[in-house]
């Protein structure tokens, strides 16, 4: 019995359901099984077959192990404890066991085995990009699914989108662009919060739910977006006007916006991670304000920031090549820039306490961990 198994799903196979075959295959694996154990606690159970039948008419849990479950039937059928080992399954023939087929992502065929184990020893390493990717498709299946249910309320929201935000907008993508990413943004707050529907009753549901919200969310991710994108054009300005005064502050600024506003960043992050960008973008401000009067105190601050922010960008990068996210990395990424409005800011308050000495703990923590 072969079980087609794509890469995605290689590391979630639930072994123990496995061990159970299907029903027209059990009783051969239970009498076969029956047939390894020792004369002694054999004989007592005769007739094998009438046992296995039996024993397959009744409940059982399939999420346990089937050999747990065979043994505390047998052990009570005749009164005696059987020995750990007193069930010998590597002495069945193959077709008792499950044989599994893995595919990659296009359906190809990559190995054929009856050991799981092997199989996630060579294989499970390329799974856990592969089953991010499946996760995300599923997600973007979803999302496009409740575009279709909501698509009269997401008309209201893309007719009643202010004018100038798509103008405030323009230096960082098209209208159209903008327009997307607040509908999908909407549309993962409302609709796609964990868990995901599973069924179309979970999912008409849900949509039902999200019918009188969507406009209301869709208007309240605008207005933060307003907020967002007017500071921005503010800094835009002064920041050009002081680039050839402070270059290095200029470059380092640049980066830093260039990061928080990078393509697609409206969908991409969560609306609790976007509440701070204004205080973000105020500090900024207050930072070029403060450059102007003290450059060498800007300079100082900025090396301070850079002990912490490069190690963390080397390791960001080599984790990037290869492919894996580490929580770590992407929970200190927003601390760094928490640590910017310390800094340069700290009339403007972090929402907890961030400091060079502090995040230097953490860093050091973690690596020796």
């Amino acid at each position: 019995m072969t079980l087609s198994l794509p890469l995605a799903a290689l590391n979630r196979v639930p072994e123990q359901r496995i061990e159970w075959l299907v029903p027209g295959l059990l009783k051969e694996k239970l009498v076969a099984l029956l047939k390894t154990l020792p004369q002694k606690y054999r004989h007592r159970l005769q007739p094998l077959d009438a046992f296995a039948e039996e024993f397959c008419d009744a409940e059982h849990d399939v999420d346990e192990a089937l050999v747990k479950a065979l043994t505390r039937a047998v052990e009570e059928k005749i009164a005696l404890k059987l020995p750990l080992d007193a069930f010998r399954p590597g002495e069945l023939r193959p077709h008792l066991s499950m044989n599994f087929r893995l595919l990659d992502e296009h359906g190809a065929t990559l190995a054929m085995s009856r050991n799981l184990a092997e199989l996630r020893a060579e294989y499970g390493g390329f799974a856990e990009p592969s089953e991010e990717k499946a996760a995300e498709q599923e997600r973007l299946d979803l999302r496009g699914r409740f575009m279709l249910a909501l698509k009269e309320q997401l008309k209201f929201v893309d007719k009643n989108l202010p004018r100038e935000l798509g103008m405030q907008f323009m230096a960082l993508g098209s209208e159209k662009e903008l327009k997307e990413q607040i509908v999908a943004a909407t549309l993962d707050r409302t609709c796609l919060v964990a868990p995901l529907p599973e069924s179309d009753q979970e999912f008409e549901t849900r949509a039902a739910a999200a019918k009188g919200r969507v406009v209301l969310v869709a208007q309240e991710i605008a207005r933060l977006l307003g907020t967002v994108l007017a500071e921005y054009g503010v800094l835009q300005k002064k920041l050009a006007a002081m680039q050839k005064a402070f270059p290095q502050a200029g470059a380092d600024i640049s980066a830093q916006l260039a990061a928080l506003l990078a393509r697609g960043f409206i969908a991409a992050l969560p609306y609790e991670r976007l509440a701070h960008f204004p205080r973000y973008l105020k500090a900024v401000n207050l930072r070029l304000d403060k450059a102007r009067n003290d450059a060498a105190r800007d300079a100082r601050l900025m090396a301070d920031w850079q002990q912490l922010a490069r190690p963390w960008e080397r390791e960001r990068l080599a984790l990037a090549k290869s492919g894996q996210v580490d929580p770590f990395l992407e929970e200190f990424r927003w601390l760094l820039e928490e640590l910017r409005v310390a800094l340069f800011a700290q009339e403007l308050k972090t929402p907890s306490p961030v400091s060079v000495k502090r995040l230097q703990k953490m860093w050091e923590g973690r690596h020796h961990a």
